[in-house]
């Protein structure tokens, strides 16, 4: 008669079978998929905006933020506010060190929860509207001397988002640039 080792080893190797071999018996092949979908692979993020930098981005904004009526142009461009109407928010502004380059982030004072990032650089702004995820909604270039606005495929304005979170997650919490 077997020992229990060797029922207790025949039943593990059963069950590990089991779990290895596809309901229709045969061995799995390599082309079939393993583990989560492509698609479910792909939408892992790994934004810069975690939770903890937009709890203290959002507190930077609420203590030394201003509010401020957003330009309606560029806000109905984003997709926010009503046709022709500004959008009041309230925006924190910080200056790059060393560049002539200044970077905002502001939250409507009204019930839209996405947030508002831009990035003024010497001769256009970059605006993003963006889940509080830092998925990029809606993104646009608005050229400071002609006015004109040109709209960006949001995919492609991924990783410049990311870019002005990851300097966001740099600024101190009494909202100098270049502090944890």
């Amino acid at each position: 008669m077997p020992s229990h080792t060797a029922l207790a080893r025949v039943a593990a190797f059963g069950i590990l079978m089991y779990a290895l071999v596809p309901s229709g018996g045969g061995a799995a092949r390599a082309s079939e998929p393993r583990g989560p979908a492509p698609a479910v692979l792909a939408s892992v993020t790994t934004s810069p905006l975690t939770p903890a930098v937009l709890r203290k981005i959002l507190g930077i904004v609420a203590s030394r933020g201003t509010d401020r009526k957003f330009n309606s142009r560029v806000a109905n461009a984003l997709g926010l506010g009503a046709a022709g109407q500004t959008l009041p928010v309230r925006q924190a502004v910080i200056a790059e060190r060393g560049a002539d380059v200044r970077h905002g982030f502001a939250v409507s004072l009204g019930s839209d929860q996405d947030i508002l990032i831009s990035r003024r650089l010497p001769d256009a702004v970059h605006f993003f509207r963006a889940h509080r995820d830092g998925t990029v909604v809606t993104a646009l270039i608005s050229d400071l001397e002609t006015g004109r606005i040109s709209m960006r495929v949001p995919s492609e304005a991924q990783s410049e988002l990311d870019a002005e979170f990851a300097f966001w997650a740099g600024v101190s919490p009494n909202g100098s640039a270049g502090g944890k």
